[in-house]
């Protein structure tokens, strides 16, 4: 290679270029994910109405009502670590649900039972009500597993979650691919999450801006103000 040709300091003879490697890295999954995200596909963020339609669509939470605003996606673990996570937000008339987006990149390990536990300690407005784990997520895979929690009907609840990621690890052999029977339980630390004013605030269209802004006119107030 050129960096053992640099080394060497025998530099008399040419570099001969047919020696470099031209194989390309598989990418890892981490790489992948963000591959997919950049180009729209799987991982990449949703917009409210693919939100509405995929939550509509799992019968542990169609029961929720009319989704209200799902919130960005944000980050939980930090780059290159073993597992990636990331959170969403999305609000429901007496529920906020937390959907956690989980990627293994650990190539001699298979995940199963994959949830997060939801620490409510500074978070007292909001009691768990339902958690959706994820059943399993084998090496290189991306999918989420919900937290449900309850708030009262109308009520700005807001908190901060101290989240760890609960799972079942089985060790998988780097030669054959097969997955050893008995597991063992283990669990990651998170970043915490907090629900804020913001995440309840949804934006809404006006269709004629001047006729709104003179129905505000009899909320108008006037005051002299000194320089």
């Amino acid at each position: 290679s050129l960096r053992a040709y640099c080394e060497a300091g025998a530099t008399e003879q040419p570099f001969d270029v047919a020696t470099v490697d031209r194989t390309v890295p598989e990418p890892t999954p981490l790489e992948q994910l963000k591959a997919a995200e950049a180009s729209g596909g799987a991982g990449a963020p949703k917009t409210d109405s693919q939100h509405r339609e995929a939550l509509a669509a799992m019968p542990e939470l169609a029961h929720l009502g009319e989704l209200v605003k799902s919130s960005a996606q944000v980050q939980l673990t930090e780059e290159d670590t073993e597992y990636a996570v990331s959170v969403v937000k999305h609000v429901f008339p007496e529920h906020v649900v937390f959907q956690f987006d989980c990627s293994n990149t650990v190539a001699e390990q298979q995940l199963s039972e994959v949830s997060v536990l939801m620490d409510t300690a500074d978070a007292e407005d909001f009691e768990e009500e339902a958690i959706v784990p994820l059943k399993s997520m084998p090496y290189g895979s991306s999918a989420p597993t919900y937290v449900v929690m309850a708030r009262a009907e109308g009520a700005l609840a807001f908190g901060k979650f101290y989240c760890t990621l609960r799972f079942n690890v089985k060790e998988v052999d780097p030669n054959t691919g097969e997955v050893e029977e008995d597991g063992f339980d283990d669990e990651y630390q998170l970043e915490d999450v907090e629900v804020t004013a913001t995440d309840y605030i949804a934006p809404q269209g006006v269709s004629n801006f001047k006729r709104s802004w003179d129905e505000l006119t009899e909320n108008e107030a006037t005051d002299d103000y000194g320089l």
